[in-house]
């Protein structure tokens, strides 16, 4: 019985692993592939942004909307590159501290600690 059971996993895996071989070969095989397209491909603001100018420009007039719209498409830009800066001067400031630590200074003349064998 167990012998059995054995041999229906081990059936399972074998056609398993050539289904998903062939799935693989035909999926290769096709010329398009569907992309999800993320903000910056789009070209295209994030909800939030879209939802908070909306409120923020109720009631004004065409030219004061595209004006706001500018300034805080600026204020953005601005602000995430001051924060890619930031990020930036973190990992060099992270790169210079372990280059520091990986070669530090030896004193070649100090003697070295030998240990002996216990008695």
């Amino acid at each position: 019985m167990r012998g059995l059971a054995v041999r229906r996993v081990f059936f399972l895996v074998i056609s398993l692993s050539l289904l998903a071989g062939v799935a693989s070969a035909r999926a290769s095989e096709k010329k398009t592939v569907p992309r999800i397209k993320t903000y910056s491909q789009k070209k295209e603001e994030p909800i939030l942004n879209r939802v908070g100018d909306w409120f923020t420009t109720l009631g004004m007039s065409e030219e004061k909307k595209a004006k706001f719209r500018a300034d805080r498409r600026v204020e953005q830009k601005v602000s995430r590159a001051e924060e890619k800066r930031g990020l930036m001067k973190k990992k060099i400031e992270r790169k210079k501290r372990s280059a520091n630590e990986s070669i530090a200074p030896t004193d070649w003349n100090a003697p070295t600690k030998v240990r002996l064998a216990p008695k």
